[in-house]
């Protein structure tokens, strides 16, 4: 890729980026027409956390569209009040601006009354907040995120500011394609609510039946050297840690480990007709918010990965054994007769719970804190921890009242089932964006 300038051209800008020949040819509106303020505060910082107060967005809550709000920050009434600038509106466009991250958007849908942003992000407030939901939706497309990153100043730490985000480009919809693409957000907005209820409501049921009982991990634990003989990780002798193994042990008789329900699948080693695509997922695949698979990769068996897969069907569980606190753990959905598909060995641990009648009820464990937390348990390593298949094995799923179980298995096949068309709708608008035709 090259471009050919005149000298002259460099009085504006030097980077490289910036002079890349653009061969989009679409009437547009300069965002800077569309805007009624685009604001960031880089002194918002320098002030204490909450446990409880207004919630403080940050680019790791930003997911591409939505805001993911489960491990958000809080701040006080005070802290909010002093960044009054940055105090979010429902429809406003986030965009990070700062690091490795830069050209992130999120969209705030006013989930919270008050809100408010880190110092490494800008809002786009726009004068039309019907608008919002298009213009948010192209920043994320190959349309928006192409120019982003030709305006990106900086290598190794790219970062934006208000300026160049008045300059992208946002290409002018027919009426007949804009409301197509707000038929399909609001769908999208509709199914992520309908999931939202439905995890509150197999949340709730797993508090009561486990009367309450929470993984409160402390900073520091003490710990005699005699406990060291079972595991030398210092976080497996972690106080919150200590307390789920007493949990488990009480509950040993309502309890069975994974293999139980589905023992672990085996690597794949038969032939395999390369003049068919066939479906690969691997930990960048899953969703880790959701937990859905939506980003596999289908091609033909000769362009995967050479490393261990194994083989899988609808209703087989796989769990990550890369940073697993990252909850990267999913069902497997396809049904398809047609269309085979594999799972990396090295990633996941692959178990063949698909014969169970519980598979969705197993999910929904694996993804709940008390599931999870006994994968975390048992990692090693810090920056890039990992867990072994034979410590994932150890795994017990809780089993609880049978109308319960039944209810959660239930709840979660309908969650599962919500999510692809949410993540379906989304996908369907940026196949809409990057038509030629828009």
């Amino acid at each position: 890729m090259h471009s050919k300038i005149k000298s002259s051209q460099l009085a504006k800008r030097f980077d490289v980026r910036f002079h890349f020949s653009e061969e989009d040819d679409f009437e547009s509106w300069a965002l800077e027409e569309l805007k009624d303020t685009i604001v960031r505060d880089p002194n918002c910082y320098g002030f204490k956390y909450s446990r409880v107060g207004i919630p403080i967005i940050r680019i790791s809550d930003m997911k591409q569209p939505f805001v993911d709000f489960s491990r958000v920050a809080y701040i006080s009434d005070e802290v909010h009040n002093t960044f009054k600038k940055t105090q979010l509106l429902p429809f406003d466009i986030l965009i990070s601006v700062r690091g490795m991250s830069t050209g992130k958007v999120s969209i705030f849908l006013g989930e919270f009354a008050q809100a408010n942003i880190s110092p490494n992000i800008i809002i786009v407030r726009l004068k039309d907040t019907s608008l919002s939901c298009y213009v948010a939706m192209i920043l994320i497309s190959e349309v928006g995120q192409k120019q982003i990153k030709r305006f990106f100043s900086g290598g190794g730490n790219p970062s934006l500011t208000a300026p160049m985000v008045n300059q992208i480009q946002i290409p002018k919809p027919t009426k007949e394609k804009l409301n197509q693409i707000n038929k399909l957000f609001d769908e999208a907005i509709k199914k992520r609510k309908d999931g939202d209820n439905i995890l509150e409501k197999i949340n709730s049921i797993f508090f009561r039946e486990f009367e309450g009982f929470k993984i409160e991990k402390t900073i520091v634990s003490t710990r005699r050297k005699s406990d060291l003989r079972e595991r030398w990780d210092p976080h497996y002798h972690n106080e919150g840690f200590r307390k789920l193994r007493k949990f488990l042990s009480k509950r040993s008789e309502s309890s069975k480990q994974i293999e139980h329900y589905g023992k672990e699948a085996t690597a794949f080693t038969e032939e395999i007709d390369n003049k068919k695509v066939v479906e690969y997922i691997e930990i960048g695949s899953i969703n880790n918010l959701t937990g859905i698979i939506d980003d596999s990769v289908i091609d033909y068996p000769e362009k995967l990965p050479k490393s261990s897969k194994a083989l899988v069907g609808y209703g087989d569980v796989l769990i990550s054994k890369v940073r697993p606190y990252l909850n990267s753990n999913s069902i497997v959905l396809n049904e398809s007769e047609s269309l085979i598909s594999f799972a990396s060995k090295n990633g996941f641990a692959i178990f063949r719970t698909s014969a169970t009648n519980y598979k969705y009820y197993i999910a929904a464990f694996i993804r709940n804190e008390l599931g999870l937390a006994q994968i975390e348990m048992y990692q090693s390593g810090t920056s890039y921890p990992t867990v072994s298949s034979d410590d994932i094995k150890k795994l017990r799923i809780l089993e609880i009242s049978t109308d319960n179980m039944d209810t959660i298995n239930s709840l979660y096949e309908d969650y599962v089932g919500i999510k692809t068309i949410e993540e379906f709708s989304t996908k369907a608008i940026l196949e809409i964006i990057e038509d030629e035709e828009i």
